[in-house]
């Protein structure tokens, strides 16, 4: 059975799927000359995103490679060191997406003016933001999985959260760029 297949898989994926219409009705509307070029490719590729997040999911590809990992270092003899691993791994990670974000914050952000070009700023940090979690949920062993899957569900709230983030930004520009006809 795939992995996916369970009613929180599921309500995943459908939610994942709605998002994924909702980016790519914002990519219809964001066609020259109501909409700029770069927001179309944006939309596109957050479209893109939640579409292999649904293929993530319903083939349980996560887990497999999480799998995999730790089968790779008990091979090795290095399951014990395990930690490190996972924490130079998710240093390296935080660092680029942290950097990611900021150079687009300090190129894209000082220079965008406009509700419409401030909503796929959002849409395109949050996508970033989901991409972490899903290393971060990739690389987990034990320490990570700790803070993502423990009593506060930080897992569920970035996952969800990120999605309607995601869903809302592109439902807005959507609705600005329909009222400009």
């Amino acid at each position: 059975m795939w992995g996916g297949l369970n009613p929180l898989g599921v309500a995943a994926m459908t939610l994942y799927l709605g998002v994924a219409l909702a980016c790519t009705c914002a990519a219809i509307f964001a066609r020259p000359p109501r909409g700029h070029r770069w927001h179309r490719y944006a939309w596109l590729g957050l479209a893109i995103l939640f579409v292999v997040m649904v293929c993530l999911r319903l083939f349980d590809i996560e887990e497999i490679i999480r799998n995999s990992a730790r089968d790779a270092l008990r091979e090795q003899g290095r399951y014990s060191t395990r930690r490190e691993v996972q924490a130079i791994i998710a240093a390296i990670v935080l660092a680029g997406v942290a950097a990611f974000g900021l150079t687009l914050a300090v190129v894209k952000g000082s220079k965008l003016r406009g509700r419409r070009n401030q909503a796929v700023m959002v849409a395109i940090g949050t996508g970033g933001a989901l991409v972490l979690l899903i290393v971060l949920r990739l690389v987990s062993f034990h320490a990570i999985d700790a803070l993502l899957y423990g009593p506060l569900k930080l897992n569920w709230i970035g996952d969800i959260g990120g999605s309607l983030i995601v869903a809302a930004g592109a439902i807005y520009y959507a609705a600005r760029v329909r009222r400009m006809r």
